[in-house]
């Protein structure tokens, strides 16, 4: 390659072994050219070894934008259901404190079969008699203590 020497002039041939160059400028651009196709060839390389790194780190972050989408999406719905799962245990707990407030309750198990209006029938839970007042039977325990409620609050 060239010589590394500060004080010479750019017209003046470089010298290799003290001897100065024949043919100095086309040989020195031969000799920069392959070094820089060297260079350029090593960049090249790399470049594409950070193209690679970079489109690998943004294929993994769009993954775990996916991951946290649905994750989000999944928090939503087991939020949702949390809370349905509390209404309906709010529900129920309001159900047995009514039960334990009456004064005069009684149930039976064996509500026996009945014919609802439409003339369909169904199997009663059992009977409800509570305050002294029977109560319309119904499949389940807590369906007959919600018509009880209602019919409670309704003034009767």
């Amino acid at each position: 390659m060239t010589d590394i020497n500060p004080t010479r002039r750019r017209d003046e041939p470089p010298a290799r072994d003290g001897a100065p160059l024949a043919g100095w400028p086309t040989v020195i651009a031969a000799e920069e050219a392959v070094a820089l196709r060297g260079a350029l060839k090593q960049l090249q390389t790399a470049l594409d070894a950070v193209v690679r790194e970079r489109d690998e780190a943004r294929a993994e972050v769009e993954r775990l934008h996916r991951a946290h989408q649905a994750a989000c999406e999944g928090g939503d719905l087991l939020r949702a259901t949390l809370l349905a799962e509390v209404e309906r245990l709010r529900r129920e707990a309001e159900r047995f404190r009514w039960l334990a407030a009456q004064k005069s309750l009684h149930l039976y198990t064996d509500g026996g079969t009945w014919t609802r209006d439409n003339g369909t029938t169904f199997r009663a839970w059992g009977v409800l008699v509570a305050n002294r007042v029977g109560y319309p039977p119904a499949e389940t325990l807590a369906e007959m203590v919600d018509i009880a409620r209602a019919d409670q609050e309704d003034g009767r």
